[in-house]
């Protein structure tokens, strides 16, 4: 399984790329399909943990959850990232969402 929407901030691991390298003021055209997608994916887990804006500071109303499609895995909070910071996704997978 390929897990997408990690960074740095989110890990606590230097491996990734920071999150503020993959937010941009530009949206993807292909948006609503690729958060519908993501939503739409089976939860495979769920923590009680409370999730945090890590731009922000903010507390994110929301399940964290571990999300799939069978090939991709994300957390529910790569969503959040997604709608509200227009964070990148790795290209095969968007290529496979919109295939």
């Amino acid at each position: 399984m390929i897990v997408i929407g990690r960074f740095k901030e989110m890990m606590n691991d230097d491996q990734y790329p920071s999150i503020h390298s993959l937010i941009s003021k530009n949206e993807n055209e292909d948006k609503a399909k690729i958060l519908n997608y993501l939503k739409a994916g089976k939860i495979t887990s769920v923590s009680p943990s409370a999730c945090y804006d890590v731009i922000s500071g903010d507390k994110i109303k929301l399940p964290l959850q571990m999300m799939t499609d069978g090939k991709y895995a994300w957390r529910s909070d790569v969503i959040y990232y997604v709608e509200k910071y227009n964070m990148s996704l790795l290209n095969d997978f968007i290529k496979h969402v919109l295939s």
